[in-house]
């Protein structure tokens, strides 16, 4: 987002304020407000719930064991992501192909009809063209460089997009260990891997 970006904060990830809207942050460094949403996170800093701070519509989310999320539900909607190959929704299952950690193809399934999607991936891995069984183009999508939709050709099919990590309909990309604001380019949580060693100083062997 284009702005004056001010920092209050001992985060270095947490404007305190874009353009004027305010930003808010729990006392782990965890977003609780921007200019859209407010939200609410548990004792492992995973993003449990955003609320639309003009519809006050809210989306809650759970993690399994491993902190990959399960569940994400709205009042009339549900998704469940068991694993990154499967997702069972309200109206149909979607299932994902990959080869390592490309993404290859999407399959969706409703009651009466199968729909194929095939995903030809940029250079940082996300869905830049997706075409169907024949080969016609579906959708294609340009980025900014963090993430936000630069252009958008076609019906809108896929969202999995940018890297390969899904966007949800907060705007937000779930990036497994936190999530990332495309508008902003900014994380909505510090770095994990700082929590296992929040020593910022480096010492002469």
């Amino acid at each position: 987002m284009p702005g004056n970006y001010q920092y209050a904060s001992q985060h270095p990830h947490a404007p305190s304020s874009i353009s004027g809207f305010v930003y808010t942050y729990d006392d782990n460094g965890n977003l609780t407000q921007d200019k859209d949403y407010t939200y609410t996170w548990d004792h492992y800093h995973r993003l449990t719930s955003a609320t639309n701070r003009q519809t006050a519509e809210t989306t809650q989310y759970t993690y399994d064991h491993t902190g990959q999320r399960l569940t994400e539900q709205t009042t009339e909607d549900v998704s469940v992501t068991p694993n990154q190959y499967i997702e069972i929704t309200n109206d149909e299952v979607i299932k994902r192909i990959y080869a390592g950690s490309a993404h290859l193809a999407t399959i969706k399934t409703d009651n009466e009809t199968e729909q194929i999607s095939y995903i030809h991936p940029d250079h940082l891995n996300g869905a830049s063209v997706i075409t169907d069984e024949s080969g016609n183009m579906r959708q294609r999508i340009r980025y900014y460089p963090f993430g936000e939709t630069l252009s958008q050709e076609g019906e809108a099919t896929e969202d999995k997009l940018f890297t390969g990590h899904k966007r949800d309909d907060t705007g937000l990309y779930y990036a497994n260990a936190r999530y990332l604001n495309p508008v902003t380019g900014q994380f909505t949580s510090i770095d994990p891997a700082s929590r296992a060693n929040p020593e910022q100083f480096l010492y002469d062997p």
